[in-house]
């Protein structure tokens, strides 16, 4: 019966195919395929932005929300999807990220506003993100996960909405969390860009904005490897071909608002400054510092810190700490703790070769990190590293992912969801 219910779903899945599961994107024409329905996809959003704002705290300074809805607002006119029920929420944390849900659900991080300038600027990110939504392209990735097989559960669904049914266990992260491919990132800048001119605000801001947000040397690089806005050697290239397109937009647009309104240095400050409450599911006292934990990560605490091993023990995050002073007493630097690390690495191991330190910043801990590889024991290893000062000025804090290469790269997102959410306590 089992196989029955196997074969018939294979079967409803590439009949989709053939009757109705391909639509061209607006604007870039692209085909796309489709197994869901808009409805499904904008209950599945909805579902998703639920257990958002169950985890997420929304920001609390007004400045943040009524800059967010200001431009958010115009954005909606300007995309007439008449369907969607808007909705914009700033939530309350120093991650430079945003998202757009099916159906109109637009999230922001607070901590997005110190790298943008003025309302152009945040039309940027949002119309990009609004992007995806109007283009589908979360039913576009549910699809390709259904098609690729990621319902093993596919063989126990016997209801009469049985997409939908596997579908709803990836909703959240399929839909807001997991980054999207470099052709869905080239078709929302493309989409953003027409969506801010038609909004009224100046398309050369995207320019000016995607430049001096590549090339920011205090973004994590855990953020760099995760982030759902991939930098790309031809982002900047294609926006440029589109900007004459965006501006014959822009020249027709009921209200010309440039720029916007330009936001303080204040604003911008208060942005990217950690708070001292958060929200751990793991937390040590006695280091000081607490992360989210995936359930499926064990750990183990010893004298050498934290260790926590993900699901096929192929990949470990190593957390320490390191005080400010040597055996001197003599004060250490963010940059002396770095070079200790790898002179260390290199001592203990053999072709070890290790990127220059750049500054990162990881919820408001100022810091040094660096990749590399080197053997060990014969055994090729990949390795992730930040050093980050504690922001009472009382010790460093190290930490560490490491693993075989295919286990690194298996294993690198989550580990760095929880990389991003260290906070010192």
């Amino acid at each position: 019966m089992k196989r029955q219910v196997a074969v018939f779903i294979l079967f409803a899945c590439f009949s989709c195919i053939y009757i109705g599961g391909c639509r061209s994107v607006p604007y870039s024409g692209r085909s796309q395929m489709l197994f869901t329905s808009e409805s499904q996809e904008e209950k599945l959003g909805k579902q998703a932005w639920q257990q958002i704002l169950s985890k997420e705290r929304i920001e609390k300074d007004p400045q943040y929300e009524a800059s967010l809805l200001r431009v958010g607002k115009k954005l909606a006119t300007a995309v007439n999807m008449p369907k969607y029920k808007w909705e914009f929420k700033v939530f309350d944390s120093n991650t430079p990220n945003a998202f757009c849900l099916p159906g109109g659900k637009v999230g922001v991080y607070r901590g997005l506003f110190k790298y943008v300038d003025n309302d152009a600027e945040l039309a940027t990110v949002v119309g990009h993100e609004i992007a995806h939504a109007v283009a589908r392209h979360g039913g576009e990735r549910m699809s390709q996960s259904i098609l690729q097989g990621i319902g093993a559960e596919v063989i126990s669904v016997a209801t009469n909405d049985q997409l939908l049914q596997i579908a709803y266990g990836y909703g959240t992260n399929l839909l807001a969390i997991l980054p999207y491919s470099r052709t869905h990132e080239s078709e929302a800048d493309y989409m953003g860009l027409l969506f801010m001119a038609k909004a009224g605000y100046d398309p050369h801001a995207a320019l000016k904005f995607w430049e001096k947000f590549g090339k920011l040397s205090d973004i994590s690089m855990v953020q760099e490897f995760l982030s759902t806005h991939p930098a790309g050697k031809n982002r900047i290239k294609d926006l440029k071909e589109h900007l004459p397109e965006a501006m014959k937009l822009y020249n027709k647009a009921p209200q010309k608002l440039g720029l916007g309104e330009v936001y303080s240095k204040k604003m911008q400050t208060k942005a990217g400054v950690g708070k001292t409450s958060f929200s751990t599911n793991y937390q040590n006292s006695k280091l000081g510092f607490g992360i989210n934990r995936y359930p499926d990560w064990t750990y183990n605490e010893d004298y050498k810190g934290v260790t926590f091993i993900a699901p096929d023990g192929g990949a470990h995050i190593l957390v320490q700490t390191a005080g400010v002073t040597d055996s001197t007493g003599r004060e250490r630097t963010l940059q002396m703790i770095t070079g200790t690390l790898q002179r260390n690495l290199a001592a203990r191991a053999s072709n070890a070769s290790f990127q220059k330190g750049k500054p990162t910043d990881i919820n408001g801990l100022n810091g040094m990190a660096f990749s590399g590889s080197f053997k060990m024991k014969n055994m090729q290893i990949q390795q992730y590293n930040a050093v980050l000062k504690d922001p009472r000025g009382k010790k460093f804090y190290i930490i560490s992912y490491y693993g075989k290469p295919e286990f690194f790269k298996k294993n690198m997102k989550a580990a760095a969801n929880m990389i991003a959410s260290f906070r010192a306590r």
